[in-house]
Formats: structure tokens, sequence, C-alpha cells
């Protein structure tokens, strides 16, 4: 039932990532700006980022139609015209990390991460994009940095959790999502997903009011499909 939440778009485009779903709650993460010094662009400088930017709505245009691969090219476009264009290369990287292609991905983050090395969404997606690809502990460190940067995202929490509980530091997943719940006292999935590992180490009591609690937040959320897996792994252990 473990799943990452990858950090939406700086367009405010809102996206979630799962892997083995049982619960899924999209995330929305806010604008990572970056401003040049206009002092030092010339006139042909400024064109240049223009049509970037041209470039860039056009691909969360192509984005919001469902076309990835079209979002894609005209990021790339834009990123040859203005190699330092951060949302841009934010953008590919999630759009990169939905095709699958975790390389890519990382590759995009890490030029995030270079020009602005205080971007704790890019520590959280390449965290994940660096756990699919079997690099638990490089996506830990990329969780630890974001929680550095940030230690009010619920999500770097979650992400953290979910990857500690995989190889095996059970307690210190729950420490995670018990800091996520405390930052965000309606993340069902995190109540859920805590649920899980307690009745996975035998904590029947726990894992009941994590569940239940899980349930009653799904519902007034108006998520009915997580709300019943909810409810049913309620009356396994009722």
């Amino acid at each position: 039932m473990k799943f990452k939440i990858l950090t939406g778009l700086v367009t405010g485009l809102v996206v979630s990532i799962t892997t083995s779903i049982l619960f899924c709650q999209p995330s929305r993460a806010g604008n990572d700006r970056f401003f040049s010094n206009v002092a030092q662009i010339d006139n042909s400088d400024l064109a240049a980022g223009e049509k970037a930017e041209d470039l860039f709505n056009q691909g969360g245009e192509k984005y919001q139609k469902g076309d990835l691969n079209g979002d894609l090219e005209a990021l790339n476009q834009a990123i040859k015209l203005n190699p330092n264009y951060v949302e841009a290369y934010y953008n590919r990287g999630i759009i990169r990390y939905r095709l699958q292609d975790n390389k890519g991905a990382i590759a995009d983050f890490t030029e995030v991460l270079r020009i602005n090395p205080n971007s704790f969404q890019a520590y959280v997606n390449r965290g994940n994009a660096r756990d699919d690809s079997g690099d638990s502990q490089g996506a830990l460190a990329d969780y630890n940095e974001a929680v550095r940067i940030n230690p009010s995202d619920s999500k770097a929490y979650y992400n953290r959790g979910v990857t500690r509980s995989r190889v095996g530091y059970n307690e210190s997943a729950i420490a995670d999502f018990n800091e996520a719940v405390r930052i965000n006292p309606n993340y069902a999935l995190a109540y859920a997903t805590r649920g899980n590992i307690r009745a996975k180490l035998g904590d029947k009591e726990a894992a009941i009011q994590d569940f239940q609690k899980a349930a009653d937040l799904f519902q007034k959320q108006g998520d009915q499909d997580s709300y019943q897996k909810a409810i049913d792994n309620l009356k396994k252990l009722q």
C-alpha cells in the first residue's frame, strides 16, 4: 500500500504518482520561482526568454489536455532557448517521471537544485525518482534535505516514511507519519499508511484507530473508494 506523493507542476496543476495503489490523495505544491537579473540580460536574451516562456505556457496547455509528450517537447524547446529556465526543468522532471523516465527526471531535478539549492520540492521529487530507481539511500538523503529546508512540508515526511518502512526502518517510518499528521491533521493517507505499518507490527489497537481516522477523513473528503478500503482494513482487524 506504499506510494509516493509527487509535488505538483509550478503552473499549479496537481499531480499524484502512485505505486501499489491503495489510497490516493493528490498533493499541491506552491510555485518555486526563479528570477534572472534583468540588468545583465541584453535584448536578444530578453527575446529568447519571452519565446521560452511562450513555449513553457504552451506546454502547460498541452498538459491540461493530457498530452504529456507534447508538453515534454515544448519544455525541451524552452530549455534550449533558456538553459537556466528552472521552472521548465522542474516541470520536465515531473513529466519525465510520469512517463517512467526516472533517469531523466533525476537529471532535471538535479538541474533545478543547481540553479536553486533551496527547492525542497525538487528534493522531494528527485527522492521519488531515486526511490523508484532502486536507490533507497539516495532517496532518503533527498527527503532529509527537503525536511531540513522546509520542516513544515508534510509530503516530505510522508514520502520518507514510505521509504523507511520499505527498507525496514518501521519505527522511524511511524515517526515520520506522526510528524506528517501533526503538520496536517487531515492527512488521511498518512493515517492509513501508518495503520498498515502498525498492523504489520502487531499493534492492533493503534492500527484500528488509524484506519478509523483515515476512513472518517476520506469520507469527509469525498473519497469513497479510499474510504471503503480503510473500512475493509478496519474490519479485518476487528
